[in-house]
């Protein structure tokens, strides 16, 4: 019998059955000993699921282990240590964190495109019926979503010109030119605002309102 060959075929089998290392396993073991106030053991263990980050499905549990250490180091009151850690855990995930705050803001600024868009439709279609204050509401919630949408401020200007509100009408249409609408008929309402504003401050200026309590002489 060929006892070379039969141990051969052995050590072959074993390294097929070979038993890949529970992370999951090793990181629960962790966590739980952490949550039993076990810091050190806690610790012990996210070391030994450290050494093992080069292996195919450990990278993803670096940065819980090294959080888990930093959370361990903090509670046993070496700072040192967990400040350590948390800059290693950034370190280690620095771009996949860029990353991920990169798309979330993507997506906010996405999401706040369209609720400005919906805002300003239904301030034109309030526009279009002549009620103007209805408008404005819808307008000023548009331009919370998107403070840069200059047809927005274009819109809110022509309903604050309505209402006579020559200031923000002023200032709504300013804000409309810098951001893109540059067209001679905004330049023309926007000097128009300004000219109304100004002479109905120099009246306010040549007759003052009288106050609604009149000064009493003691």
């Amino acid at each position: 019998m060929d006892f070379n060959a039969n141990a051969n075929c052995h050590n072959q089998g074993h390294g097929l059955t070979h038993k890949k290392t529970n992370f999951d396993e090793m990181y629960r073991s962790a966590v739980i000993n952490f949550v039993a106030h076990n810091y050190e053991t806690s610790i012990e263990q996210c070391e030994k699921l450290l050494a093992v980050t080069g292996v195919e499905g450990a990278q993803k549990y670096g940065t819980k282990a090294m959080n888990c250490m930093a959370q361990c180091y903090w509670h046993l009151g070496e700072l040192n240590d967990a400040w350590y850690w948390v800059g290693e855990s950034l370190q280690l995930n620095w771009n996949e964190l860029v990353e991920g705050y990169k798309s979330a803001l993507e997506q906010e600024i996405e999401e706040n495109r369209v609720l400005a868009k919906i805002a300003n439709d239904e301030g034109v279609f309030e526009m279009e019926r002549g009620n103007w204050e209805e408008a404005l509401k819808y307008l000023n919630t548009a331009i919370k979503h998107d403070p840069v949408g200059g047809v927005i401020y274009l819109n809110k200007a022509d309903c604050e010109m309505q209402l006579k509100n020559w200031r923000a009408g002023f200032l709504d249409y300013k804000a409309a030119f810098v951001l893109g609408q540059k067209s001679k008929e905004v330049k023309e309402a926007r000097r128009f605002a300004h000219d109304q504003w100004k002479s109905k401050s120099s009246k306010l200026r040549r007759h003052p309102k009288k106050p609604l309590t009149p000064n009493v002489a003691n």
